[in-house]
């Protein structure tokens, strides 16, 4: 049974235990525009109201006679959609970015993501840059010893025992973190809320890489890889899997905040490994590009919880030039991407940096403040 189907199950047990209708769901019925039937029913019983002779109510605050909403204000968030709240992060976590395309070293091209902070001073307009993170393209032989280990986690008897896992995390890997963090769309609806507008900022920064850097898949280059996935049709370096997960396990480490190697930080950071490496075992991507995605997220994460409360965040460099110490790479949590002096060649760690919030409400510290009183209402 697939996970879809599973729940369509669920559904319809739920409503078949509860006379037809599943409890605490009656708000969806207000929600059954579109319907013909419902239509011609509520022209008809409208016109069965009579409101004659009836004073007319009279409303009060931003409803009031003249009056209007405040201009601008975060805390009107809760008013929305959830929609309309995903579009709104989505704009402040983008606002001030760009890509910078850098082909001078022919070998290894590098992407580059810049904040740039504009700030203006009477009529001029002021901006300084700001980055957040880096990714060069190794060299083909690196991806060719690669290949190797790809090749050698094809067999059954390595690739059965994950498969389970490879085919649950093809989409977001929900179930898979509320096995370490208590989340649920009760308890925590901002959290999940914000946590998503994340994400999704996160595989758009990846495929904007993926799409400069345009890595061939592993069975691009051998037959003898045989996916037990179909490939995805775009290309393999940073690892959208790894940086999806580790921004995931990231952030809910600031969100938490957990103390860099406690009990649930390594849970957090050893399950978006898992994920990684089952991208590994599948046959859609190398070690390498799990290390690169893990980078990636480490960065994207804390840019997000930046914009979220203005705290600072770190560049970070992904050096694909280091051929050497690429080729029989794997991604390994224990290499510091923290520390100011970094053990691994293929990571490099720049200045601390910090941009203040860009608008006079901010949308993204309104979300994570919501968020953050459910995560301590959670007792963690």
């Amino acid at each position: 049974m697939t996970a879809m189907t599973a729940m369509t199950a669920m559904t319809a047990m739920t409503a078949m235990t509860s006379g037809g209708r599943a409890p605490g769901r009656l708000a969806e019925l207000t929600g059954m525009s579109g319907d013909p039937e419902l239509t011609e029913a509520l022209i008809k019983s409208s016109g069965r109201i009579d409101f004659t002779g009836k004073p007319a109510d009279v409303r009060t605050g931003a409803y009031g006679p003249l009056a209007m909403p405040a201009f601008n204000q975060a805390n009107q968030l809760a008013f929305w959609q959830p929609e309309v709240r995903a579009h709104l992060c989505a704009v402040e976590l983008h606002e001030g970015l760009t890509y910078e395309f850098d082909n001078s070293v022919a070998a290894h091209p590098k992407v580059q993501l810049t904040h740039f902070h504009v700030t203006r001073v009477g009529a001029a307009l002021n901006a300084t840059a700001r980055p957040v993170a880096s990714v060069s393209r190794p060299a083909r032989t690196v991806f060719d010893a690669q290949l190797a280990k790809v090749v050698s986690l094809a067999s059954g008897d390595k690739r059965r025992p994950r498969a389970s896992e490879i085919q649950c995390q093809m989409l977001p890997q929900v179930p898979f973190w509320t096995t370490l963090v208590p989340l649920s769309a009760t308890r925590t609806p901002w959290t999940f809320e914000l946590i998503g507008s994340v994400v999704s900022f996160a595989m758009q920064v990846v495929h904007e890489f993926k799409h400069a850097l345009a890595v061939q898949r592993p069975v691009e280059l051998s037959a003898r890889v045989q996916p037990i996935l179909q490939t995805p049709g775009w290309s393999a370096l940073p690892s959208g899997h790894a940086t999806e997960a580790f921004t995931v396990a990231y952030f809910l480490r600031a969100l938490l905040g957990l103390t860099p190697g406690s009990e649930m930080d390594s849970g957090l950071e050893q399950q978006a490994k898992a994920i990684a490496d089952n991208r590994v075992y599948a046959g859609l991507h190398y070690p390498v590009d799990g290390v690169a995605g893990r980078l990636l997220a480490v960065c994207l994460a804390e840019y997000a919880v930046a914009r979220c409360t203005g705290a600072a965040w770190t560049e970070r460099t992904f050096d694909g030039s280091q051929t050497a110490a690429l080729a029989n790479l794997d991604l390994n949590v224990g290499d510091s991407l923290t520390a100011s002096v970094v053990a691994t060649p293929y990571y490099s760690i720049g200045a601390a940096v910090n941009v203040l919030p860009l608008k006079g409400q901010s949308i993204l510290g309104e979300m994570w403040n919501r968020a953050w009183t459910e995560m301590g209402n959670l007792g963690l």
